[in-house]
């Protein structure tokens, strides 16, 4: 198994450029987009192995198109994790994938913008 970063680790890397990170009330905080101002939204979405392998192939081919039509489903071995924001100017994605005891990181962090980032948006809303 690879070793990818998680995308908390690649937004702190992205911290000062794109993404800042704001202080919230006492202990809170959250990340947000500066060409937009928009909030980083948290996404956990399961998914059957079929879309499971749409989404490495979408990663390999750096092709997203294909993303339009997958379902969620509610429990699964598969878990894609993304941040993005309400608008779908950037998403941030990374599958994992269950092996017993915790999840295990599939691809690496992929960060989606345009037409890519809007067919997330469009996964996530479901």
């Amino acid at each position: 198994m690879e070793n990818f970063e998680t995308i908390e680790e690649k937004i702190k890397n992205m911290e000062n450029e794109q993404i800042t990170k704001v202080k919230g009330f006492l202990f809170s905080s959250y990340y947000r987009y500066e060409p937009t101002k928009q909030r980083l939204k948290k996404y956990k979405i399961y998914l059957d192995s079929t879309d499971a392998q749409k989404i490495i192939s979408c990663v390999n081919s750096n092709d997203f198109s294909r993303i339009k039509g997958m379902k969620r489903v509610a429990s699964s071995g598969k878990l894609l994790e993304a941040r993005g924001t309400d608008d779908g100017s950037i998403f941030l994605i990374q599958l994992s994938e269950y092996i017993p005891h915790n999840f295990v990181f599939s691809t690496p962090v992929v960060i989606l913008r345009g037409n890519d980032a809007k067919l997330m948006l469009e996964l996530v809303k479901f």
